[in-house]
């Protein structure tokens, strides 16, 4: 089972909920439910146009704070909308990984940058693996994008590990490759 974790709200000192605007133009298909009551669909519209505009820099920060990233390590992430209701949901950029520690340093990374302050009411949030894609891995070790078992509502915006020479175990980082794949 995938751990999900998102920012709720648990006492009168945190900040209140993000709002998006109009939610339900972002609403894409329906995914499934996550952490309880909480509904998650593909995004569209507003939301999708205000990923696609922050990607390139999510990817930049990414590359630079995150240092290298092991093999196993392998960093995915997509926009989705989360909300009990379609009329009460918010953007949430995921990242995925099996390893918690890189997916929370990618995490951690793009809060510090304060790119998101241009698009207020995203939020970030990370889990193993999307629930609906149920068997997320790297086939064997081609290294082309066409390994990934991935299902199409994913973006493929993801740190790409190279192997180290100097040390087969650690990895170095490498530029995004072209979104779109």
């Amino acid at each position: 089972m995938s751990a999900i974790h998102l920012r709720s709200p648990l006492s009168l000192l945190q900040r209140p909920k993000p709002v998006w605007e109009n939610p339900e133009l972002s609403i894409g298909t329906f995914r499934g439910v996550a952490k309880g009551a909480l509904k998650y669909w593909d995004a569209q519209g507003p939301a999708q146009q205000a990923y696609d505009q922050i990607c390139t820099d999510i990817q930049q920060v990414l590359n630079s704070s995150c240092g290298p990233v092991r093999c196993s390590s392998m960093v995915v992430y997509d926009i989705y909308m989360f909300g009990r209701e379609t009329s009460t949901a918010v953007p949430h950029i995921m990242f995925s990984c099996k390893q918690p520690k890189s997916r929370k340093q990618a995490v951690a990374a793009v809060q510090r940058s304060g790119i998101l302050h241009r698009f207020p009411g995203i939020e970030v949030g990370h889990w193993e693996y999307p629930p609906h894609i149920l068997n997320m891995r790297l086939l064997a070790s081609s290294g082309l994008e066409e390994d990934l078992d991935l299902d199409d509502s994913a973006s493929h915006h993801f740190l790409q590990p190279i192997p180290d020479p100097e040390d087969p175990t650690e990895t170095l980082t490498r530029p995004p490759m072209p979104s779109g794949i």
